[in-house]
Protein backbone atom coordinates (compact mmCIF):
# COMPACT_ATOMS: atom_id res chain seq x y z
CA UNK A 1 0.00 0.00 0.00
CA UNK A 2 1.29 3.13 -1.24
CA UNK A 3 1.09 6.63 1.25
CA UNK A 4 0.38 9.46 -1.21
CA UNK A 5 1.15 11.65 2.34
CA UNK A 6 3.50 11.54 5.07
CA UNK A 7 2.01 11.15 8.15
CA UNK A 8 3.74 11.38 11.55
CA UNK A 9 2.76 11.20 15.03
CA UNK A 10 4.75 13.86 16.92
CA UNK A 11 4.74 13.78 20.67
CA UNK A 12 4.82 17.44 22.10
CA UNK A 13 6.76 18.81 25.12
CA UNK A 14 3.34 18.65 27.02
CA UNK A 15 4.26 17.32 30.62
CA UNK A 16 8.00 17.86 31.61
CA UNK A 17 8.90 14.21 33.29
CA UNK A 18 8.34 12.43 29.80
CA UNK A 19 11.50 11.10 30.00
CA UNK A 20 11.29 9.34 33.38
CA UNK A 21 11.01 5.50 33.45
CA UNK A 22 7.69 5.39 34.71
CA UNK A 23 6.05 7.26 31.91
CA UNK A 24 3.71 4.95 29.60
CA UNK A 25 2.58 6.37 26.13
CA UNK A 26 -1.07 6.29 25.41
CA UNK A 27 -2.73 2.83 24.30
CA UNK A 28 -4.49 3.00 20.64
CA UNK A 29 -6.74 0.02 20.52
CA UNK A 30 -5.11 -2.80 19.45
CA UNK A 31 -2.07 -1.83 20.41
CA UNK A 32 -1.87 -3.26 24.10
CA UNK A 33 -0.39 -5.68 23.96
CA UNK A 34 3.00 -3.65 23.02
CA UNK A 35 5.29 -2.89 26.27
CA UNK A 36 7.89 -0.05 25.57
CA UNK A 37 6.71 3.34 24.64
CA UNK A 38 8.69 3.29 21.16
CA UNK A 39 6.28 0.47 19.99
CA UNK A 40 3.32 1.85 21.72
CA UNK A 41 4.05 5.10 19.97
CA UNK A 42 4.83 3.66 16.34
CA UNK A 43 1.48 1.66 16.73
CA UNK A 44 -0.95 4.43 17.31
CA UNK A 45 0.74 6.02 14.26
CA UNK A 46 0.38 3.17 12.32
CA UNK A 47 -3.29 2.08 13.79
CA UNK A 48 -4.83 5.45 13.63
CA UNK A 49 -3.35 6.09 9.97
CA UNK A 50 -4.55 2.75 9.09
CA UNK A 51 -8.30 4.06 10.52
CA UNK A 52 -8.12 7.16 8.44
CA UNK A 53 -7.64 5.19 5.26
CA UNK A 54 -10.43 3.16 5.61
CA UNK A 55 -12.28 6.32 5.90
CA UNK A 56 -14.76 7.59 2.98
CA UNK A 57 -13.26 9.20 0.00
CA UNK A 58 -9.66 9.56 1.76
CA UNK A 59 -8.06 9.79 -1.60
CA UNK A 60 -9.75 12.84 -2.32
CA UNK A 61 -9.11 14.21 0.69
CA UNK A 62 -5.23 12.87 0.81
CA UNK A 63 -5.10 14.43 -3.01
CA UNK A 64 -6.25 18.33 -1.47
CA UNK A 65 -3.08 18.09 0.85
CA UNK A 66 -0.87 21.08 -0.71
CA UNK A 67 0.92 22.63 2.20
CA UNK A 68 2.12 21.39 5.37
CA UNK A 69 -0.79 20.16 8.08
CA UNK A 70 -0.08 20.33 11.89
CA UNK A 71 -3.36 19.06 14.11
CA UNK A 72 -3.38 18.56 17.69
CA UNK A 73 -5.69 16.71 20.29
CA UNK A 74 -5.12 15.60 23.91
CA UNK A 75 -5.94 12.41 25.29
CA UNK A 76 -7.70 13.26 28.82
CA UNK A 77 -7.07 11.32 31.98
CA UNK A 78 -10.35 10.79 32.12
CA UNK A 79 -10.26 8.48 28.96
CA UNK A 80 -11.94 11.27 26.48
CA UNK A 81 -10.46 12.93 23.70
CA UNK A 82 -10.60 16.40 23.47
CA UNK A 83 -8.83 19.93 22.25
CA UNK A 84 -9.26 18.80 18.95
CA UNK A 85 -6.95 22.07 16.60
CA UNK A 86 -4.74 23.03 14.04
CA UNK A 87 -1.80 25.26 13.72
CA UNK A 88 -2.42 28.93 12.46
CA UNK A 89 -0.07 27.88 9.39
CA UNK A 90 -2.02 24.87 8.56
CA UNK A 91 -5.30 24.59 5.86
CA UNK A 92 -8.28 25.26 7.40
CA UNK A 93 -10.51 23.50 5.69
CA UNK A 94 -8.24 19.95 5.25
CA UNK A 95 -7.38 19.92 8.95
CA UNK A 96 -11.13 20.55 10.02
CA UNK A 97 -11.29 17.86 7.74
CA UNK A 98 -8.87 15.51 9.16
CA UNK A 99 -9.48 16.22 12.40
CA UNK A 100 -13.44 15.49 12.15
CA UNK A 101 -12.48 11.88 10.63
CA UNK A 102 -10.03 11.29 14.00
CA UNK A 103 -12.99 12.53 16.17
CA UNK A 104 -15.48 10.66 13.89
CA UNK A 105 -12.87 7.19 14.02
CA UNK A 106 -12.67 7.41 18.10
CA UNK A 107 -16.11 7.74 18.72
CA UNK A 108 -16.92 4.44 16.74
CA UNK A 109 -14.58 2.91 18.82
CA UNK A 110 -16.12 4.38 21.62
CA UNK A 111 -19.26 2.86 20.77
CA UNK A 112 -17.47 -0.76 20.66
CA UNK A 113 -16.08 0.17 23.94
CA UNK A 114 -12.84 0.85 22.94
CA UNK A 115 -11.02 4.33 23.99
CA UNK A 116 -7.56 5.05 23.90
CA UNK A 117 -5.87 4.31 27.24
CA UNK A 118 -4.45 7.31 28.74
CA UNK A 119 -0.71 7.92 29.21
CA UNK A 120 0.64 6.94 32.84
CA UNK A 121 3.48 8.62 34.53
CA UNK A 122 3.52 7.79 38.20
CA UNK A 123 1.20 5.40 38.10
CA UNK A 124 -1.56 8.36 37.21
CA UNK A 125 -3.25 8.50 34.33
CA UNK A 126 -2.32 12.29 32.40
CA UNK A 127 -3.85 14.50 30.20
CA UNK A 128 -1.43 13.86 27.05
CA UNK A 129 -1.21 16.58 23.41
CA UNK A 130 -0.42 14.79 20.29
CA UNK A 131 0.62 16.65 17.45
CA UNK A 132 0.15 14.80 13.90
CA UNK A 133 1.76 16.23 11.10
CA UNK A 134 0.78 15.77 7.39
CA UNK A 135 2.65 16.40 4.67
CA UNK A 136 1.90 16.63 0.97
CA UNK A 137 3.72 13.35 -1.11
CA UNK A 138 6.51 14.69 -3.32
CA UNK A 139 5.30 13.68 -7.16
Amino acid sequence: MSNNISFFLIVSLYLPTYTQENFKFPIYPGCEILKTNEELSQCFSDKLWEDLRKTKKFEKLESQVNSDLTLYFTIMKDWKISMFSYASGSDPTISKEYLERIETILNDYATKGLYIRPAINDRKYENYRYILEVKPSLK
